[in-house]
């Protein structure tokens, strides 16, 4: 007996046919995009952490009510004078060290100097930023744009090194105190708990971080490496007088950079 084929059969099974052709093509745009959605999904997920991070940061800072702000380290005796000097102080006042192009190419071989850190692209024209506005804002402020680097190297690797350089912009590791909360300055507590000031942009970091040297150290006639850096990263907390070193030891791999520049433009011209 012939088995007969009603219409909606036939229009069913076209039908799921074309289901079956419509689900394969989506499948492979799904697969052909997923790299992009995934990274799109991650995206929008620190995205929201960071947002909820920081709403939280403000809520426990707020919450603190602190009375007095942190003190700064006590004035440097003597004897730490004598420690932390040397023969030919770095004074950060008294022009560039180097062309922009000559520290350019010095950070540019501290990052090849250390591929861990800096394993990324996104990681390297981070740095690169900071080295761009340490050389356009810097000067406006009186401040050799080398000093800028070295002590956001020093600090977090140019805004690399730690949760508060990464996720609130805080290149100089500065503290949020209770004179920057009452001005409406945004903090962020990390992990350990303690709290620094929140950035929008790098750019932002590199301001205020002039602004701070200018008020508290220059105008205060600390205008030198060693004195800086003694209040700034205090001996109670870090190894000063190696952070003192390291800044001395880029400020003269500086000065040979120069060196080696006009000698070359001395043989060729």
């Amino acid at each position: 007996m012939t088995k007969s084929f009603k219409p909606q059969r036939i229009v069913g099974a076209i039908a799921f046919a074309g289901l079956l052709t419509y689900a394969a093509q989506n499948a492979m745009n799904s697969h052909a995009s997923s790299d992009s959605d995934q990274f799109w999904r991650e995206h929008d997920a620190r995205m929201t952490r960071l947002h909820e991070r920081a709403l939280a940061s403000r809520i426990a800072y707020n919450a603190a009510r602190l009375n007095t702000d942190p003190n700064m380290p006590p004035e440097p005796t003597l004897e730490a004078h004598v420690q932390f000097n040397d023969s030919d102080p770095w004074n950060i006042t008294e022009g560039p060290t180097t062309t922009q192009d000559n520290l350019t190419h010095f950070v540019e071989e501290l990052m090849d100097s250390n591929p861990e850190m800096f394993r990324s692209e996104y990681r390297r024209n981070r740095a690169m930023r900071v080295v761009d506005l340490a050389n356009e804002i810097a000067p406006e402020y009186g401040i050799d744009p080398a000093m800028i680097v070295a002590l956001g190297y020093q600090e977090t690797h140019l805004g690399n090194a730690n949760e508060a350089a990464r996720e609130a912009n805080n290149v100089f590791s500065v503290y949020a105190t209770q004179q920057w909360e009452r001005r409406g300055g945004d903090v962020y507590v990390a992990e350990s708990g303690q709290r620094f000031r929140q950035y929008a942009s790098l750019r932002e970091s590199v301001e205020d971080v002039c602004r701070v040297l200018q008020r508290e150290y220059i105008a205060r006639d600390r205008t030198e490496v060693p004195e800086i850096m003694y209040r700034y990263s205090p001996p109670s907390e870090n190894d000063t007088q190696r952070i003192i070193a390291a800044f001395n030891s880029q400020r003269d791999a500086l000065r040979d950079m120069n060196a080696t520049r006009i000698a070359s433009h001395t043989v060729y011209r």
